[in-house]
């Protein structure tokens, strides 16, 4: 059993193994090997395996922005239906999403729906690329992805675990209600702040490999034709040179 009784479909738990002999055609050894000796022969790289963990957080900015996209879809169709409080010329009391104070909570995540999907196709494009580059043993976009997955991989479950709860207090009373499914959809989501990577880890992660991108920068002859060199998500440091401006 789980916190909030979310996640209930997947097993969680631990195998522990004495003295058990896997034959060598059963250890999904993609890039390092065993030979028949028993040597071990490492990857070319040694982050070659966080391929596949990269590809799961690539999917992720693309699943919260369709949970966010649930979320609103649920409350605005509540809050148009519901009407409470004052009344309109026609005599009815208003519908709750006319209040500024309900669609000003509404709206904002309607917008990252629209976003998160766009952005989550796009991360996977570029994953692609990289994916097809790491198969031939090309690192060289491997950095970059793990930096801008870590970063995005933070902020869709931050932000969506704070959507969902932001959803169902819209709804008032009913929201709580078992009924209108906001209260499942954040029980099940509000693990992925810690699976695929915890995201106070995940931040240090960003952080560091900001800080690397920097110190190459300042520290280059010439800042000026370093800072063209910087990746996609570090391009921002330019920034951060004298003289410079957008």
């Amino acid at each position: 059993p789980k916190a909030l009784g979310g996640f209930a479909p997947t097993d969680h738990g631990f195998a522990q193994f004495d003295h058990v002999r896997i034959p060598r055609g059963n250890m999904l050894s993609k890039f390092s090997q065993v030979t028949d000796r028993g040597e071990y022969v490492q990857p070319p790289h040694a982050k070659l395996s966080y391929g596949g963990m990269l590809y799961i957080r690539a999917n992720m900015v693309t699943g919260a922005g369709w949970l966010m996209a649930k979320a609103a879809t649920v409350a605005i169709r509540y809050c148009t239906v519901r009407r409470q409080g004052n009344r309109g010329p026609n005599g009815h009391e208003l519908q709750t999403i006319t209040y500024p104070s309900v669609y000003i909570r509404l709206l904002p995540i309607l917008s990252h729906a629209y976003v998160f999907i766009q952005l989550g196709r796009s991360v996977l494009t570029s994953f692609n690329t990289m994916s097809s580059r790491l198969s031939s043993g090309d690192t060289s976009l491997l950095a970059e992805m793990h930096a801008t997955t870590s970063g995005l991989k933070v902020l869709v479950s931050t932000l969506g675990v704070h959507d969902l709860e932001v959803a169902r207090r819209a709804m008032g009373g009913h929201g709580y209600n078992a009924f209108a499914g906001l209260g499942r959809l954040y029980a099940d989501y509000l693990p992925s702040a810690t699976y695929e990577g915890d995201n106070f880890v995940l931040d240090q992660q960003v952080v560091r490999a900001a800080l690397k991108s920097y110190n190459a920068l300042i520290s280059s002859p010439d800042p000026s034709q370093a800072s063209k060199l910087l990746s996609p998500s570090s391009a921002y440091l330019r920034l951060l040179m004298p003289g410079q401006s957008q």
